[in-house]
């Protein structure tokens, strides 16, 4: 199958993920109350809290996995099949190899340290912290190498089947929440597993869907190429770097309220931020197909559609804003029906968290394009910057000036807003400089 891109197939992919992330929204407003009925507010604000310190995994990669993506889309557009196949083998490798260091690292520290003492977790927490955070971890890890598949799908323009593949793991892990709430037991353990198990059978679905449709992009059961790691690791060291910061932007907030704040400050935390973002998460499904069409336009020099595409995020940029600054004002009556009780959301957490996602946008358009063309030095930069600066920002607001919950979001606000000034300044400055060169090779 020839991959191409155009237009047409990245508006194709983005209205069927925006299809399948409605549904998916669906499905996640459902598991969120399911989960709380289970484990009561306190036992949900830890579980909460310790499935963001284990999605940490998902960041080690290395950049693999976006250097996969543009280098596959690279050699896909350039019709290199046998290079296709050797950069996917070879991060496969790498990932498995990754995994089971970090299981094995992880499971050493676990043994020697308590992590219900320094997350400072106590009240009626009577399980072990250390044995659920192995579990996850476990998974994670497996996980890990599986969801490189998505990936795949990125890079040969269909990125709709992600979302797809997201909704039928949403659906088995709300199977195996109603069956569990049957029980009554509500132990965050059997939580972490059921959460696991789906994303495994999902990433198993994926892969199984991938091997078949795409033919040029099967994985070769053979010693892998490393050579190729170098054209994967170059470009994605940076991206690395940029994961990293982004996990202490959008990780640390759980933990630093559940240390200073207690766990049951996090649970209005955590939904306020959930309910926002299904929004930023809606309008990052809806560009994200565009990055490795921008790869692939990049490669082949076509500057006027880069532009022209860039334009039309822009606009959906506008439109999600607005829909972001009203759904803002219906937020606490669309609570109480959410999750059939009302619970404590004050004005300024609703107003920064919307201000949050908004930024957030603004940073995905321009991210998308710079990671799509490979100038992201500075995107990196600007990325450890507001990493650097988040803790002790959100720490000084929420716990020195008094600000509590409403603090920590918004020193998370003032570290965004660092990318959203920086991408677009760089983005517009690269677009000029590849102007100039088409109009030297013009005059030549």
């Amino acid at each position: 199958m020839e991959i191409t891109y155009s237009s047409k197939k990245v508006f194709k992919n983005s209205a069927l993920s925006v299809l399948y992330k409605g549904i998916g929204m669906v499905l996640s407003l459902i598991s969120a109350p399911l989960i709380l009925n289970c484990l009561g507010e306190e036992k949900y604000g830890v579980w909460v809290s310790l499935l963001s310190i284990v999605s940490w995994i998902y960041y080690l990669d290395l950049g693999i996995g976006n250097g996969l993506r543009i280098r596959l889309s690279e050699s896909l557009a350039e019709k290199k099949k046998e290079q296709a196949e050797k950069y996917i083998s070879v991060s496969y490798a790498i990932l498995s190899t990754i995994s089971f260091v970090a299981f094995i690292v992880v499971a050493f520290f676990l043994k020697i340290i308590d992590l219900k003492s320094i997350l400072n977790i106590h009240g009626e927490i009577n399980e072990n912290i250390n044995l659920i955070f192995a579990v996850a971890i476990l998974f994670v890890c497996i996980n890990f190498v599986f969801s490189l598949v998505n990936n795949i799908f990125y890079a040969v323009q269909n990125a709709s089947a992600v979302s797809a593949l997201t909704i039928i793991g949403q659906a088995i892990y709300i199977l195996g929440l109603l069956l569990y709430s049957k029980t009554g037991s509500g132990t965050i353990l059997v939580i972490a597993t059921i959460e696991g198990i789906s994303q495994f059978l999902k990433n198993i679905i994926g892969s199984i869907w991938a091997y078949v449709k795409y033919p040029e992009c099967r994985i070769k059961i053979e010693k892998p190429d490393m050579q190729y790691s170098q054209g994967i690791l170059s470009f994605g060291l940076q991206t690395f770097i940029s994961n990293i910061a982004a996990l202490i932007l959008n990780s640390t907030d759980n933990i630093i309220i559940l240390r200073y704040l207690g766990a049951d400050v996090v649970t209005p935390y955590s939904f306020c931020y959930k309910y926002f973002a299904m929004i930023s998460t809606v309008f990052a499904v809806i560009v994200v197909p565009l990055q490795s069409a921008y790869t692939m336009a990049y490669t082949n020099n076509n500057i006027k559609w880069i532009i022209k595409n860039l334009k039309r995020a822009m606009m959906i940029l506008t439109v999600f804003s607005v829909g972001t600054v009203m759904a803002g004002i219906i937020f606490r009556p669309f609570t109480v029906i959410w999750l059939q009780k009302k619970l404590h959301f004050s004005n300024k957490l609703i107003v920064y968290t919307a201000l949050y996602c908004i930024l957030l946008m603004v940073s995905h358009t321009f991210s998308t394009l710079t990671s799509g063309i490979g100038r992201i030095k500075e995107t990196t930069i600007a990325s450890v910057v507001q990493a650097f600066i988040n803790i002790p920002v959100s720490i000084f607001f929420a716990v020195n000036l008094g600000m509590g919950v409403e603090g920590v979001i918004l020193g998370s606000v003032i570290a965004i807003a660092i990318s959203a000034i920086v991408g677009p300044i760089v983005s517009y400055d690269e677009l000029r400089k590849i102007k100039e060169k088409q109009s030297d090779k013009n005059r030549e």
